[in-house]
């Protein structure tokens, strides 16, 4: 009993990992999408000579959007870290062997998928705003500078709660 409860516990804890990946994609695809729209107008903006105040004002609505969004994925990656620490304890429960674990021991590995997956949608910011600055004269290099601040100050803090987060919770799997 108590041993299909944890199995079936772990089962659930996996999925829900997988489910956080799949929504993780799904955001990064809308801000890669929304991304690809806003170069296309500009360009189109360019090419019929009438990018003024318009090329500051997508800019300013490509970084606020851009820092929801970005929001919202270090949430998600935050969720999924919570998850993989209770899935860790639940394995150790189980006895389940290293090669069969989801978990993965390899903490380099893991440390380095952990920091690939959080600074992509940062990648994808930077790149806009680079294509911005570099294609269109008028942004003036204080909006540009704003919105880098903006997506930098948004990490320093994800990583500031998420530590405290860490901190204060103690991860025990009690099972009665």
């Amino acid at each position: 009993m108590k041993d299909e409860f944890l199995i079936s516990l772990y089962n659930s804890y996996v999925n829900r990992i997988h489910d956080f990946r799949r929504e993780q994609y799904i955001i990064i695809l809308i801000l890669a999408g929304f991304f690809t729209l806003v170069a296309k107008v500009t360009i189109d903006l360019k090419q019929e000579g009438k990018l003024d105040e318009m090329a500051v004002n997508i800019y300013i609505l490509v970084t606020f959007l851009s820092g929801i969004l970005t929001t919202l994925f270090l949430n998600h990656s935050y969720v999924m870290l919570l998850f993989s620490k209770v899935l860790k304890r639940i394995e150790e429960t189980l006895n389940i062997p290293t090669s069969i674990r989801f978990y993965s021991e390899n903490r380099l590995g893991r440390g380095i998928s952990y920091l690939v997956s959080h600074f992509l949608p940062f990648a994808l910011y930077f790149t806009i705003a680079t294509f911005f600055i570099l294609s269109v004269d008028i942004v003036p290099y204080w909006v540009y500078f704003l919105g880098i601040g903006l997506h930098v100050f948004i990490l320093v803090m994800g990583y500031v709660i998420l530590g405290y987060v860490i901190k204060k919770e103690k991860w025990y799997l009690v099972i009665h």
